[in-house]
């Protein structure tokens, strides 16, 4: 059964993907109601920090960038837009990517084709994949959310890869004023599911809309977002087979 009409609960602000997802949503015929619990906000690099990586992606082993959301890749593209000795680093550098989403991004942001991407949109099975192409001295920088599971690196330095997770970004939260709130209840009235693209979009939703949040019809993006849904005291009407945007909108389309 197709469901009619669609929460989203990503962050807001400039690297925001409710659009983009509203947009898919809109031209398959299901309304969408963006519900930004979250925004997102980059966090300033140190010029210890530029230098740092910027030597390390230059390494004669040749570095690795890891991106492990669109997000990611957005704000990692202002970062380098005026930081001349990031943006070389950044070309010579080669990609990696989890998901056809931070894909796609990379196309858009960097002008690039990533040089690997998983069959398993999942950090600590990504991280064990990427392992077995990465030669045993080549750098990884992880640019990522403060706030997001800092799995992939400490997963390859496990493995005695060299690889740091850098914080580019971090998610605060929006609050939701009244006007939002009644139009998300007359949404779930009618029917409307529920998306939830993160643990952390879960947690905010938990904690802003309290018994509000109550609905038959929760769509998670994958196993860690089932995860912390679950443990919100909800339960999931369906997980996406692929572990992306696009994944979330077949099964809503289904």
């Amino acid at each position: 059964m197709q469901v009619k009409r669609v929460v989203i609960t990503r962050p807001s602000g400039p690297y925001s993907g409710s659009k983009r997802l509203a947009a898919k949503l809109e031209a398959a015929g299901i309304e969408a109601f963006e519900l930004p619990l979250l925004k997102c906000v980059p966090i300033s690099l140190s010029a210890e920090d530029r230098e740092s990586i910027s030597q390390e992606l230059h390494k004669d082993a040749g570095g690795w960038l890891v991106f492990l959301s669109p997000t990611a890749v957005w704000v990692w593209s202002d970062l380098i837009a005026n930081d001349s000795m990031l943006g070389s680093a950044t070309q010579q550098a080669r990609i990696a990517v989890q998901g056809s989403g931070t894909a796609k991004a990379v196309g858009e942001c960097l002008n690039r084709v990533p040089d690997f991407i998983p069959s398993v949109f999942v950090a600590e099975e990504f991280a064990r994949e990427f392992a077995r192409v990465l030669a045993p001295h080549s750098p990884v920088i992880v640019p990522q959310s403060a706030d997001g599971r800092d799995l992939f690196a400490p997963t390859l330095r496990a493995g005695g890869f060299g690889a740091r997770g850098i914080d580019i970004y971090k998610l605060e939260t929006n609050g939701i004023n009244e006007e939002s709130l009644d139009s998300y209840r007359r949404f779930i009235k009618q029917g409307a599911a529920i998306v939830f693209m993160s643990p952390s979009a879960v947690a905010a939703a938990a904690r802003l809309l309290g018994r509000d949040l109550g609905t038959d019809k929760v769509v998670s993006i994958g196993p860690i977002t089932t995860q912390a849904i679950k443990q919100a005291g909800l339960a999931v009407w369906r997980e996406a087979q692929e572990h992306s945007e696009d994944g979330v909108l077949k099964v809503l389309v289904a």
